[in-house]
């Protein structure tokens, strides 16, 4: 169970987590924040790691146990998704567009800010 004051921590770690496998793997990885949870995934069962018409598959953590964390009751969140291709540069989730603007997500009284192009977690 994640303290409502790391849950930002542990959502900055789990993009930059996104970020690095997809350069890594050469498939695009995704991180999304929804009301209740944060989950690092991956695209499968399309006809490559790529195809986004596949299903999302949440991914291993360094270290063992999937990549999936329930947002800490009572935790005001921005909900959310970027994924990363293998160049690193980070898309909107939903419209599949390169960002083109920093993506903020508000937890709590914290930013995680992506920053466009580059995709730096901040």
């Amino acid at each position: 169970m994640l303290f409502r004051s790391n849950f930002a921590g542990e959502v900055a770690a789990g993009l930059r987590h996104a970020q690095s496998l997809a350069m890594a793997s050469g498939c695009d990885t995704q991180g999304s924040l929804t009301s209740s949870t944060f989950a690092v995934q991956r695209w499968t069962g399309g006809s490559s790691c790529n195809d986004h018409s596949g299903a999302l598959s949440t991914v291993t953590r360094p270290g063992g146990g999937s990549y999936s964390s329930t947002v800490p009751t009572g935790l005001a969140v921005t909900t959310g998704s970027v994924y990363f291709d293998t160049l690193g540069r980070p898309y909107n989730g939903s419209t599949g567009v390169l960002l083109s603007s920093a993506l903020v997500l508000t937890i709590g009284t914290r930013q995680v800010t992506i920053q466009p192009e580059t995709g730096l977690v901040q």
